[in-house]
């Protein structure tokens, strides 16, 4: 009777979690976690903080990051909140839960040169050059996540004011801006694609949508033939740690990273700010260095002046 009334709740908490408009990958990370605490410790409305605990020393000592053991933590703690919230608990013993301390993790960055390189290895005579040329730029450029470039549908591209309709986590939409240069670097591939029907703006040449996997393993190849490691990750982040380093607006950050609060953006950004030793803005840097190229001209956007940089933001 208690397993039952264990995976009721377990399914009424993923359905909260549908309700709450969270990520198909998230659910499933929280489903995947909470039913391995069940089957290690039993009925999860029993457990206590020491048999967590418990669990998680086994883990580490299985083998287990601090990152990875720390998403059961989050799994425990999130459905013990969830049952607060429905008043099926008085009170909630997981809330002084502590998650475990993960080292601090010197994150490589790529530079402007690495990158101008990256792309002007690839030549933009086929479709899948000019398709991958693009999206690198585009990620490079905008510093928008993969699944969001995958996501991107022909009428969520605006290519005279130079937008994208970006469809975030929590399908959260925004509108983020784009340079010249990725302008470019879409119209030669748009010529490829003209006759290719698919519903998504990036996808293979039967139409069909590309996979993040095989996204990831062209970029890893391209980056074998000028020796540096690459990965659409590394690429959105040098990009933001070259934003954050020319002194851009926290807000304007957040509008490109999709963050989906300011508070995240900040910290973020302190960490780069930490990483790279940095202590005041680039006077006269400018953005368009290289293949950054975030010095706008798009009609109805905010303009801004910062660190010697002029900045032009769609809001």
């Amino acid at each position: 009777m208690e397993n039952r009334r264990t995976s009721d709740l377990l399914e009424s908490f993923i359905c909260d979690c549908h309700y709450r408009n969270l990520s198909e990958k998230a659910i499933a990370e929280y489903r995947w976690y909470l039913l391995y605490i069940k089957k290690q410790c039993g009925d999860l409305l029993a457990v206590d903080r020491q048999m967590i605990k418990q669990l998680v020393i086994d883990r580490l000592g299985a083998g287990l990051s601090p990152v990875t053991v720390n998403h059961y933590v989050k799994a425990i703690k999130v459905f013990y909140s969830f049952l607060l919230r429905e008043e099926i608990i008085a009170d909630n013993p997981m809330a002084k839960l502590a998650k475990v301390i993960e080292p601090k993790k010197v994150k490589s960055v790529l530079d402007v040169d690495k990158v101008s390189r990256l792309i002007a290895i690839i030549p933009s005579r086929t479709f899948y050059h000019a398709r991958d040329k693009a999206m690198i730029t585009l990620i490079w450029d905008t510093a928008i996540r993969l699944k969001e470039v995958l996501l991107i549908h022909a009428s969520d591209l605006n290519l005279q004011f130079r937008t994208i309709k970006i469809k975030g986590k929590g399908n959260k939409e925004r509108v983020v801006p784009f340079g010249q240069k990725a302008k470019r670097e879409l119209i030669k591939y748009l010529k490829f694609r003209d006759s290719i029907d698919s519903t998504f703006i990036f996808c293979a040449r039967d139409g069909l949508s590309i996979s993040p996997r095989n996204f990831q393993r062209t970029l890893t190849k391209y980056g074998n033939k000028i020796g540096i490691k690459v990965s659409p990750h590394l690429l959105r982040h040098s990009s933001a740690t070259f934003l954050a380093k020319s002194e851009m607006p926290a807000q304007h950050i957040q509008i490109l990273l999709g963050h989906s609060s300011l508070s995240t953006t900040q910290r973020y950004i302190n960490q780069i700010v930490n990483q790279e030793g940095l202590k005041s803005a680039i006077g006269g840097y400018r953005l368009e260095i290289g293949y950054v190229s975030l010095i706008y001209d798009i009609p109805h956007v905010t303009r801004c002046k910062t660190g010697g940089v002029y900045l032009t933001l769609y809001m």
